[in-house]
């Protein structure tokens, strides 16, 4: 009997079963690949839109900061400074990418007086000596200029007028 059977098998039915080879197809690569792709623009797209945010964020901080500082000295009538931070984190330093601290130009300020350490942008103001706001009117402070905040991306140009005011605008020369 078994003789029949294997005889009046046809070559078709021999190879009936076949074997699934290991491996992938081409679709499932290319699908692979897509949405490698996909996920890699999302990435590229969100990290340009962190260093945008944190460029706005410094920005407004220290535009922030220095309006303060000009209505600080005209409520206080006292002369207010913002420097460079120290590297101690105690008083005025001499590099602007520790950030910046702000206090009294003349004695201390306790609790009014403190630091902010910049994340991810650079700092510089154009002027040897550190912005003043003076109390008296005519005096608004001492001296007037620039800041510039930059990072990967592009930069931000904080304005200080000889009046005191403070604008914010584009800047290209980062």
């Amino acid at each position: 009997m078994d003789s029949r059977a294997t005889s009046s098998q046809s070559p078709a039915g021999r190879h009936a079963k076949r074997t699934r080879q290991a491996g992938f197809t081409l679709i499932e690569l290319l699908i692979t690949l897509a949405v490698i792709g996909i996920l890699t623009g999302i990435a590229f797209s969100t990290s340009h839109w962190f260093e945008n945010k944190r460029l706005e964020t410094e920005t407004q901080q220290l535009q922030q900061r220095l309006e303060a500082l000009h209505q600080l000295s005209v409520s206080t009538r006292q002369s207010w400074q913002l420097c460079p931070a120290a590297a101690s984190g105690d008083g005025c330093g001499d590099d602007w990418s520790e950030g910046y601290a702000w206090n009294l130009e003349e004695g201390d300020a306790g609790r009014l007086s403190g630091t902010h350490k910049a994340e991810g942008v650079t700092i510089t103001w154009n002027t040897n000596s550190n912005p003043v706001f003076s109390p008296i009117p005519w005096k608004s402070f001492t001296p007037y200029g620039s800041f510039l905040v930059c990072n990967s991306i592009g930069g931000n140009k904080i304005v200080i007028s000889d009046a005191g005011r403070i604008r914010v605008e584009a800047s290209e020369s980062c």
